[in-house]
């Protein structure tokens, strides 16, 4: 009888183990397989992200904060902005990038370190107009640089 409790145990475990491992998915081993997400260059994610690839392969995200992260395949490092969210990074024939997003717009721009800064074009824009509000797009255009809201055309 023993014995008998013993086998239904077993029965009972293993039933568990396949049960489990069913419930995980199909198993693989990763060991050699690296783990790659492609995005084409001008991806938008649906919570405020954009994500650009400049001339020379160096990716830029924009998220819900106020730092555009420039990624060179090994580090990231932060640009900060005065936007509470960037919602749209553009490059221009001459390799500018621009941003636009919550409450201000512009490009980066190097400083004399050759480090890339923000640069608002913000103080620009007549103070009747200043009330930016969220900008989503960027567009280049022969008469130049245009930034779009809900609100304005800038």
């Amino acid at each position: 009888m023993r014995a008998s409790v013993c086998a239904r145990l077993a029965v009972v475990l293993a039933a568990i183990s396949v049960s489990a491992a069913a419930a995980t998915g199909p198993q693989r081993e990763l060991t050699g397989i690296p783990l790659i997400r492609n995005y084409p260059i001008d991806w938008t994610g649906g919570s405020g992200e954009t994500l650009l690839r400049d001339h020379r392969g160096l990716l830029y995200l924009g998220t819900s904060g106020q730092e555009i992260q420039q990624y060179d395949g090994s580090t990231w490092r932060g640009i900060w902005t005065t936007m509470g969210a960037v919602f749209a990074l553009a490059m221009d024939d001459q390799g500018k990038i621009w941003a636009a997003g919550n409450g201000d717009f512009g490009y980066l721009e190097p400083d004399s370190t050759g480090a890339l800064k923000y640069v608002s074009l913000k103080e620009r824009v007549p103070p009747e107009h200043r009330t930016v509000g969220n900008v989503f797009q960027i567009a280049f255009t022969p008469q130049g640089t245009f930034f779009l809201s809900r609100e304005q055309l800038f």
